[in-house]
């Protein structure tokens, strides 16, 4: 059941933006039926958490996350980076930056409006986390999810982790050879020893092809 204060109006909603308390402000900032105007407004709100809130409203206007989108804050800017209303071209800036911070990059990564390329840049990276939540993203194109597939330090973590690059590749047109080919001659490290990956996968594979 849908929240009692998510159902105001916008004069109430007005009356929100324009209070002194922050707290107050911010439940404004964060309301889906926030008018755009008044989100606009409280997206330079001096308080983070307004500002914040802002960033991840999916009903904020794609100019006001490209604003919020070079904001000081990093999780101003993390909250932009996952808004699945966020422009592509937005996201496709945030995934530029050569020193990605963290936070952002697993928000660019499992977010399905991110660009093909951004997403490409993004599975290219240092940290596995961020290459783990690519792997996931229904959006990744399919030439990256191949990579994915081969990527040692996934497959290190264990079959859960690594399958999900796996199954999406074998979904993909022309990709099941490959896919059955790579997998019978790899193995799977295990503490008790290494694990033939026919092994671990071929229920899964038999049941959905």
């Amino acid at each position: 059941m849908e929240d009692l204060w998510e159902r105001r109006t916008p004069e109430e909603l007005w009356q929100w933006a324009k209070d002194p308390k922050p707290l107050v402000r911010r439940r404004a900032a964060e309301n889906p039926h926030t008018p755009p105007e008044i989100l606009e407004g409280l997206a330079e709100d001096e308080d983070l958490w307004v500002r914040r809130a802002v960033a991840a409203n999916p009903s904020t206007p794609g100019e006001t996350l490209r604003k919020l989108a070079r904001d000081k804050e990093i999780s101003v800017r993390k909250a932009v980076a996952g808004n699945p209303s966020a422009p592509a071209e937005t996201l496709a800036e945030l995934a530029k930056n050569e020193d990605i911070e963290f936070g952002i990059g697993v928000a660019l990564a499992g977010n399905p409006r991110t660009p093909g390329e951004a997403l490409a840049r993004l599975a290219a990276g240092e940290h596995p986390r961020i290459r783990e939540t690519v792997a996931k993203n229904p959006s990744t194109p399919g030439e990256v999810l191949i990579k994915l597939a081969e990527d040692k330090e996934l497959i290190a973590k264990g079959p859960r982790k690594a399958s999900r690059a796996y199954n999406k590749v074998r979904r993909l047109p022309g990709k099941m050879e490959y896919t059955s080919r790579y997998l019978r001659t790899q193995e799977w490290y295990h503490p008790l020893g290494p694990w033939e990956r026919p092994l671990l996968f071929p229920i899964r594979f038999r049941k959905n092809a």
